[in-house]
């Protein structure tokens, strides 16, 4: 697989709708592997669905990943030790952008102090988090809308 050619950013308000499509994108390419058609279609609809995904990115803590100019990435340490969101286009994926923004968030996180990071964890992002240093610590049934999704409470010890 070739890597990307690509640069981080901070998010600015005005990403917020190409951030809003990246996390579509991901779900509905990269999902449907793991999850039933149901499962895919209510998770995708995430940020259009009235929800809080606008408020929650403008806490801070974001960082897009740049292709050609083009928003494919990105990723929220929100607070300083849970990794709120992460995620990738389906056409760059497993190309090191997941892992380059997992990255400037650890030592962002390392930077103001945190001695652990937190996540919750889908089945496909499972193995990711795990090969980063992350472990299980619960296995949830959590309901979104009415359809309920297995994730996994994970954590990593900063060292």
């Amino acid at each position: 697989m070739i890597k990307a050619t690509f640069s981080l950013r901070s998010y600015v308000g005005d990403d917020y709708r190409t951030v809003a499509e990246v996390y579509r994108d991901a779900v509905e390419t990269l999902a449907r592997s793991a999850y039933s058609e149901e499962q895919v279609r209510m998770w995708a609809s995430y940020p259009a669905s009235g929800g809080d995904f606008e408020e929650r990115l403008a806490r801070g803590g974001v960082i897009v990943a740049e292709v050609g100019g083009a928003v494919v990435a990105f990723g929220q340490l929100e607070p300083v030790d849970h990794v709120a969101f992460l995620y990738c286009q389906g056409a760059f994926a497993r190309r090191g952008l997941a892992s380059a923004i997992y990255a400037e968030m650890e030592m962002r996180a390392r930077a103001a102090g945190a001695k652990e990071l937190r996540t919750e964890a889908s089945r496909i992002s499972r193995l990711f988090f795990e090969r980063q240093g992350f472990a299980v610590t619960e296995v949830e049934q959590s309901v979104r809308l009415g359809v309920t999704f297995e994730r996994f409470k994970m954590r990593k010890v900063l060292g």
